[in-house]
């Protein structure tokens, strides 16, 4: 699990992690935004 300040950053470091575990799954994807403000 981890958080990255950037969608790119994330798919680099998602690139990173399978080319070192490649029987991992991993998926960098976005959370969603709270509605109640």
């Amino acid at each position: 699990f981890g958080l990255f300040e950037t969608g790119n950053v994330a798919k680099r470091a998602a690139a990173e992690i399978r080319g070192r575990q490649p029987d991992w799954f991993v998926a960098a994807t976005r959370s969603m935004t709270s509605e109640a403000e």
